[in-house]
């Protein structure tokens, strides 16, 4: 049973909704009135209230006011507007604003009975996603809530579906044939559900969820409500295994098995040993194999990522130890750093592509380690110009402190680095002067002379020209102003 509160400054109509309509007869067990939007207010913040039925017009604050207080307070709270005045503008606000209708008076009895039942089993609806999202990512049990077939003791699958929530449900529409309960819920960008088995329909059900741009994945059955937050993890894993068939739309936890992880956890060790010892072919031999495994065994991802890291940091450990920058190394497309927080491939192909490209890419570098001298040159060249970007730079004077020839040093700046010194100075200093914009509460004029330039005017251009914007400009556009 549910509670209303009707809302409406006019005495009368308050009184015809409250006595007139058959509340009982529509699972309304409590019904509360008020005069105003702001006694309306009051109401809510003492009692539990499911539906709130508001005239539009009542003064200063309106119905529209109320509506945007009550989606403060309680989002769940089902909102029906009232006006007596045919207005586009009100129906637009209403619905933007969470309204689950509007009707105009007179109010149609029968209309209003209809969107009633509509509201309550809507309610019972989001109730019941609710407790089964709870069952499956806490463990809850809340019978209360929960469909009474769930408590039975009949088989059940939790079923997982990723990618276009919105086909998903068109399809179940489109094919109504598929046989026993099912009960959803929404766990983060996942649609899942706990469906009653029926083996004669099993394929059935499995070909309408196998549509495009979506993926399944099925847990073991069981009988116990209280195993429904394991056998989600069951189809967790069971939805990894799309990793390695792109083709496939539906995957079960039976499907793959992981006795094979200790020992491709012992190739990664192995192949960072060999990479050391600089066997360059073997350690290659190693990888494929390493991939091989995770294809046969259809390893768990999370599995693959530990060792995903493991190899990488192989990478990452030997540049470092060649005296060279691992961040300047691994750029771009070979970004170790992006990999490491992100640990994604749609696939385990584009994974084997991006890391045996980052394989030949350390090799390269290794063998390029003669040139280590000339690379510790641009690294004292790149030092200073941080150390002192607020002072006058010139190459000649970087040329005198490190002992070298400034047109030698000008020639092997721009032959490393792609680009002349002078445009390499002025971008770190806009990139400074950016950060000192995004986090710093500095006037603009000390921000130009934190990085070089005392000339406000011509900080200013030269930042337009390379920024696209002002530094004013700028710093609004971060502020969100």
């Amino acid at each position: 049973m549910y509670s209303i509160l009707i809302v409406d400054d006019d005495p009368w109509m308050v009184e015809y909704l409250s006595k007139c309509i058959p509340w009982k007869g529509l699972d309304i067990s409590k019904v509360f009135e008020a005069g105003s939007a702001e006694a309306a207010a009051k109401i809510l913040k003492q009692y539990k209230i499911n539906i709130v039925i508001s005239d539009v017009k009542m003064g200063e604050k309106d119905g529209l006011w109320l509506l945007k207080e009550i989606r403060e307070m309680d989002p769940m709270i089902k909102v029906i507007l009232l006006s007596g005045i045919d207005s586009a503008k009100n129906v637009r606000e209403a619905f933007r604003t969470g309204a689950v209708d509007f009707l105009f008076k007179p109010v149609d009895t029968d209309a209003l009975k209809k969107l009633m039942k509509i509201t309550t089993e809507n309610i019972e609806k989001e109730k019941e996603t609710y407790a089964v999202t709870r069952l499956i990512r806490e463990g809850a049990d809340d019978l209360l809530a929960l469909p009474q077939w769930m408590s039975k003791e009949s088989l059940k699958y939790v079923c997982i579906v990723k990618g276009n929530h919105r086909v998903i449900k068109e399809a179940i529409r489109e094919y109504p044939v598929t046989k026993g309960h099912m009960a959803a819920g929404v766990v983060e960008d996942e649609l899942v559900f706990i469906r009653e088995a029926y083996e004669q329909d099993q394929k059935n059900f499995e070909d309408i969820m196998a549509v495009q741009d979506t993926y399944m994945g099925i847990s073991n059955g069981f009988t116990q409500i209280q195993n429904a937050k394991a056998a989600y993890e069951e189809a967790a894993k069971a939805l990894d295994h799309r990793f390695y068939d792109k083709e496939k739309r539906v995957f079960h936890a039976l499907e793959g098995k992981n006795d094979k992880v200790f020992y491709l956890i012992q190739d990664a060790a192995l192949f960072s040993n060999i990479m050391n010892a600089g066997k360059y072919k073997e350690a290659e031999e190693v990888l494929d194999r390493i991939f091989k495994g995770f294809k046969e065994a259809k390893v768990s991802l999370a599995a693959v990522h530990t060792i995903q890291i493991r190899l990488m940091d192989t990478f990452y450990q030997l540049i470092d130890r060649s005296n060279q920058n691992p961040e300047r190394v691994f750029h771009g497309e070979f970004s170790l750093k992006s990999h490491y927080e992100r640990l994604g491939f749609d696939d385990i192909e584009e994974m084997y592509r991006w890391m045996s490209a980052c394989f030949s890419h350390c090799i390269d570098s290794l063998r390029d380690e003669g040139n280590s001298s000339k690379r510790k040159i641009i690294r004292d060249i790149e030092d200073i110009i941080i150390k002192n970007l607020d002072k006058e730079i010139s190459l000649e004077k970087i040329a005198l402190q490190l002992y070298l020839n400034p047109s030698y040093l000008s020639r092997l700046f721009k032959e490393n680095v792609g680009k002349s010194f002078t445009k390499y100075v002025m971008e770190k200093r806009i990139e400074r002067a950016k950060e000192l914009l995004r986090e710093e509460n500095y006037k603009i004029y000390e921000i130009g002379e934190f990085v070089g330039y005392e000339n406000t005017k011509y900080f200013n251009k030269l930042f337009k020209e390379m920024v696209g914007i002002t530094p004013k400009e700028y710093r609004e556009k971060c502020s969100g102003a």
